[in-house]
């Protein structure tokens, strides 16, 4: 075989298909959803969840997999390096070269499947490797690393040239071992070795100029203003790259709050629009506060200067945000590009009172993104117009179910009054119940995405209700979790697991079905992140069908 030809393991459409093995981030928080993130990433770039996996078996590919590592099919380097720069969950992805039960049998397998030519054209000289020895389950020391690094001479000629520090290329080889359960020795699985093509941040952080991801520099400590509710920066990305957010998608919020998950989609490149019934959020009102002083300094300043050229030229619109009456109008509210948004004139007025604010658009400022449309409005009577054919891309939203935030909409109890100052009148608020808020929520999707288009959202849940616990002392789970003689006399809390392994909680055929459902949206996956407390919540994801 020519050193240029690829090996090829399936063939789809005339495509082929080449195996990497994916390493997965052991993330502390959001470990059950790495294959959610990476099966979306995958679709984009034509490679079905059918034809993805190597392994068939119904765990591989769902939350009940322990392992960090997958061997995946994949069209090429390029596709393998795109997805790894962009997800959150992946730490790197390797050229799949051989594997076995053992090492020996590992380096059988190397032999037959990648011929040396095709190897040796990224270690020939002047080509620099390295090759890393890593083990999962267990701990390897120096000398066993050492004695796997000699047993992998024979798969070289002897001439290359190594450099453990900035190698041209960096070749793998793994341990798996299964998870110990304190009884001896844990038990071998697998053996990998390959070429790493793609990292999307440092592999190893003890390293001197060690990289981080893209999505570091909008970590939350960073930013310059934040609310109460502000999504976590990672999972806004996740559900970014889920959502399947792309350049010139238009994504959409309906419970934008601080713009959380505005700003991961921005950062892609999408036209992003919300909506929000608080006006004290929207414009910064004692909810948000300032994080970071020095970077909302510098935003002030920058709206200021522009806010004075403003003044100088062309006047622009007199608000960043559309009201209900602007949406439901003549002018469409999905024309991101029909206004200039450079000021505001709430920003003129913050701007010659000398105050520094700190309304939604602050970080967009921060960050040089592509500022959001936002519509003050109640979900509950949606003011959005029907088009045949849907107008967003994607809808990606943490709605909220009156635990972090209240769920209020538009109504009155009691009897109904006429405002006697309709201009400055705010209309009263309603408790919003949880299942009205999903099935408004699903409706508007159905309504709103184009065929295709994915909603993402999350959605929090009791977990001793989904165990089918009652909510009351168990002496049976409370025996196994406190050890006799401490035992409370009366202790109404309920016991229940909260490690984010536990495979009842992790199962997804236990909660798909009390997912809320509409027939014109088809589920995609769920997976669950365990808080604290006996409560989680779960990452849906819909995607709209085909209209008829």
């Amino acid at each position: 075989m020519d050193s240029d030809v690829v090996p090829c393991s399936v063939s789809a459409n005339g495509v082929g298909l080449r195996e990497f093995l994916v390493l997965f981030v052991r993330h502390i928080n959001y470990y059950n959803m790495r294959f959610q993130e990476f099966e979306a990433l995958a679709a984009m770039h034509g490679v079905p969840r059918s034809l993805l996996y190597v392994d068939g078996s119904d765990v591989v590919g769902s939350a009940l997999c322990d392992s960090p590592l997958a061997i995946v099919r994949l069209p090429s380097e390029e596709v393998a390096r795109s997805i790894c720069e962009r997800s959150v969950l992946v730490k790197a992805v390797i050229e799949l070269w051989g594997t076995g039960p053992s090492v020996e049998d590992t380096f059988i397998d190397v032999e037959a499947r990648s011929p040396r030519k095709w190897r040796r054209q990224f270690t020939k000289p002047p080509l620099s490797f390295r090759i890393r020895p890593e083990s999962f389950g267990t701990t390897l020391q120096g000398e066993e690393k050492l004695e796997l690094v000699e047993a992998s001479k024979a798969l070289f000629e002897g001439d290359e040239s190594a450099d453990l520090q900035n190698p041209d290329t960096t070749l793998w080889l793994i341990k798996e071992h299964g998870l110990h359960d304190g009884k001896g020795e844990s038990v071998l699985r697998s053996v990998y070795f390959g070429r790493q093509v793609a990292a999307a941040r440092s592999t190893d952080k003890k390293r001197s100029g060690a990289h981080g991801a893209y999505f570091h520099k909008y970590e939350l400590s960073k930013r310059a203003v934040l609310g109460p509710t502000t999504m976590d920066n990672e999972l806004s990305f996740i559900m970014a790259n889920v959502a399947q957010v792309r350049c010139a998608s238009t994504v959409f919020d309906p419970f934008s709050g601080t713009c959380g998950l505005l700003i991961a989609a921005a950062h892609f490149g999408a036209a992003t629009f919300g909506a929000e019934i608080d006006i004290r959020v929207t414009h910064g009102f004692c909810v948000t506060y300032v994080k970071n002083k020095d970077a909302a300094e510098q935003v002030a300043s920058k709206r200021k200067a522009q806010s004075r050229a403003s003044d100088c030229g062309s006047s622009h619109a007199e608000s960043d945000i559309i009201s209900e009456d602007a949406a439901t109008g003549t002018s469409s509210p999905l024309d991101l590009n029909a206004r200039t948004k450079a000021t505001d004139g709430a920003s003129r007025r913050a701007g010659a009172g000398g105050a520094t604010r700190h309304d939604v658009f602050t970080n967009f400022f921060q960050y040089g993104l592509r500022l959001p449309e936002i519509v003050l409005c109640d979900n509950a009577r949606q003011p959005w117009r029907q088009v045949a054919t849907g107008w967003a891309d994607a809808i990606v939203t943490d709605p909220p179910y009156g635990i972090r935030a209240a769920s209020k909409k538009q109504g009155r109890e009691g009897e109904a009054l006429t405002p006697l100052d309709e201009k400055n009148y705010i209309p009263p608020k309603v408790q919003y119940e949880t299942d009205a808020a999903l099935q408004d929520l699903l409706s508007m999707a159905a309504g709103a995405l184009r065929d295709g288009g994915r909603l993402v959202y999350l959605l929090p849940i009791d977990l001793a209700w989904l165990l089918g616990i009652e909510r009351q002392t168990d002496p049976s789970l409370r025996s196994a979790v406190l050890p006799k003689g401490k035992r409370p006399q009366k202790d109404p809390r309920l016991c229940v697991s909260e490690t984010t392994r536990d495979p009842l909680l992790i199962d997804e055929k236990r909660y798909t079905p009390i997912l809320p459902v509409h027939p014109e949206l088809e589920p995609v996956g769920a997976s669950l992140q365990v808080l604290c407390g006996g409560l989680g919540r779960l990452l849906v994801t819909l995607r709209r069908r085909p209209r008829g």
